[in-house]
């Protein structure tokens, strides 16, 4: 009995199909190897986390790090985080995460979540609370839909001695309940474009929701 070698019964058509594929398997693997020295560190330790208060939920992902909840006189609900882990530990991040409900306790507060004059309020009333050092400037201010809900990206930078900068970017987001404000507060150098990566990340990541009205403030990842 006589066996044929594999190269006299693969059919040409199958033998270009074969170098097809290893062209394409030869292709994935060089993009994968560029792929892994391009990735942001900082993106891969990002993890999903949800911030609950008063009926409203918002989830987003954040770096490692143990946020504190704070109630303030005025009602809002602060979640806070300046000292983040892993590989954020070496940049100067500060993350605030603001819940403000729409009423006051008496439920006499007019407040339309679907008008841009409403957004337009909740922007001035923020850059009124936040006021920036002098020098500071406004680099992005943008009017955003997330999850069919308004909302504006504010970005500010103040350039130091040393060339680096202090970047002030804040997410607003009105809800049915509320709005959230999304705030970080970082310093890096113009060629540095990690961090930034990574608050965009973040920001695009978040998605307000409901949750029970009797739930207490708390944030869980």
């Amino acid at each position: 009995m006589q066996y044929a070698y594999a190269k006299e019964v693969v059919p040409m058509s199958s033998r270009k199909f074969l170098v097809h594929i290893l062209i394409l398997t030869l292709f994935l693997l060089a993009g994968t190897a560029h792929a892994e020295v391009a990735v942001n560190p900082l993106l891969l330790e990002l993890r999903a986390s949800t911030f609950t208060d008063r009926g409203d939920a918002l989830e987003l992902v954040l770096p490692p790090g143990t946020f504190k909840a704070e109630r303030k006189e005025t009602g809002q609900q602060v979640f806070s985080c300046e000292s983040f882990q892993g590989t954020y530990k070496d940049h100067a991040l500060t993350l605030r995460v603001t819940h403000i409900p729409f009423a006051n306790p008496t439920g006499t507060a007019q407040y339309d979540p679907t008008s841009p004059k409403q957004l337009k309020k909740s922007v001035a009333r923020y850059t009124k609370e936040h006021a920036r050092p002098t020098g500071t400037q406004t680099t992005r201010d943008e009017t955003l839909t997330i999850d069919s809900r308004l909302a504006r990206r504010l970005t500010q930078s103040r350039t130091e001695g040393d060339a680096a900068q202090t970047i002030y970017d804040t997410l607003i987001i009105l809800t049915d309940r509320g709005e959230w404000n999304i705030e970080a507060v970082y310093t890096s150098a113009p060629s540095e474009k990690e961090l930034g990566e990574s608050i965009d990340t973040i920001f695009t990541s978040a998605s307000p929701g409901r949750v029970s009205i009797f739930s207490a403030p708390r944030t869980s990842k």
